[in-house]
């Protein structure tokens, strides 16, 4: 968390500050770009979505957490957990890709 698209016309440095200011309420977390931290690509199983991949590119947000305002209409349930924790409540394979780099960071 957070995530989404890249909206039209929209860098991605401006898709990164737009996403942290919707779902968690900070705004111009990110004064530059910075590197990806891993990138992971989604088939899309759906018929609700026109696309059939998700190419995604993972940031590391570094935060204490202080002044979140998490947005809870995004998110069925937020809280801070191990990486450990975090390995028994997520299955799906680019999720559990990340915990194994967040490991290595």
């Amino acid at each position: 968390m957070p995530g989404g698209h890249i909206d039209a016309s929209e860098s991605l440095l401006t898709t990164l500050n737009r996403e942290i200011k919707e779902e968690l309420g900070v705004s111009d977390f990110y004064t530059v770009r910075p590197k990806p931290f891993l990138l992971t690509i989604t088939n899309i199983v759906t018929d609700v979505r026109p696309c059939k991949k998700h190419f995604d590119v993972w940031h590391v947000m570094e935060t204490s957490g202080e002044g979140l305002e998490v947005d809870y209409t995004e998110y069925n349930e937020v809280r801070w957990v191990s990486i450990a924790e975090a390995r028994g409540l997520v299955v799906d394979p680019a999720n559990l890709e990340a915990l194994s780099r967040l490991e290595m960071h």
